[in-house]
């Protein structure tokens, strides 16, 4: 059962809050440097509807000095991973010492086996790789299920797995998946000292300057989306002396 919904815990205030409680009792890792420690937190995001959601928190962290890694969906209709926009934003994730993983969804491509999975995470990793100029060594799953849950291993296609048999059994987890505490609240599990390996996977969307429900933070999004792709097409008809007829 979820927990209720409190807005004001949903806030960028609210999650400068929970980093700094955070910092009290883990050491903030990343996927290439935990497995050699005892005391870790792993902080993912999944960046299911907005780059720019992803920059402010990723510029909170920086200021805090703590590194994350954002996981881009390339089939995404809420935005386009690589349109030039996108690109430049998710550049600014890197130059601010955070790392890009691959949010991958095997529902686009109906993926039912092991080897259908590594080739077309093959193909994502190494699109994203020469877009951006940079390794892509760790991977999350999409609106996952059966098939997804039952991917266990360590690692595909030379990527770790985030829920590989070790994220399982070796590490507690927390998620704010749908914009609310789907288990534990983050706070109670940074509270409990039984806790010493944590992955936290957050998506930067639901932490907002303003206190809001989450559908209206997805229509928020949306509505963005809508004005700046409007605003684009003005801007071009600009830039090529075009009439902008209406």
């Amino acid at each position: 059962m979820m927990n209720e919904y409190i807005a004001s815990e949903f806030t960028l205030t609210a999650y400068k809050a929970l980093l700094t409680l955070a910092q009290t009792r883990f050491c903030f890792k990343n996927y290439s440097n935990f497995l050699d420690h005892d005391n870790f937190l792993l902080l993912r995001h999944d960046v299911d509807f907005s780059l720019e959601h992803a920059l402010k928190t990723a510029r909170i962290e920086h200021e805090m000095q703590i590194g994350s890694t954002y996981f881009i969906h390339l089939h995404n209709e809420f935005y386009n991973a690589l349109d030039v926009g996108s690109l430049k934003l998710m550049r600014e994730l890197l130059s601010l010492g955070h790392h890009i993983g691959l949010h991958f969804d095997v529902h686009y491509y109906n993926i039912k086996g092991k080897e259908e999975l590594e080739y077309w995470l093959a193909f994502e990793k190494s699109l994203i790789e020469r877009v951006l100029d940079c390794r892509i060594d760790v991977f999350s799953f999409h609106n996952t299920n059966d098939f997804t849950m039952g991917c266990e291993e360590h690692d595909y296609a030379g990527m770790l797995n985030t829920y590989s048999t070790y994220f399982k059994t070796q590490a507690s987890y927390c998620s704010d998946s749908n914009g609310y505490w789907r288990y534990r609240k983050l706070e109670e599990v940074l509270l409990d000292p039984e806790i010493k390996k944590l992955q936290v996977l957050l998506h930067p969307e639901w932490w907002t300057d303003e206190e809001l429900m989450p559908r209206e933070k997805v229509y928020r999004c949306a509505q963005y989306r809508f004005e700046s792709t409007v605003a684009n097409y003005d801007q071009a008809l600009i830039d090529f002396g075009r009439l902008n007829l209406s």
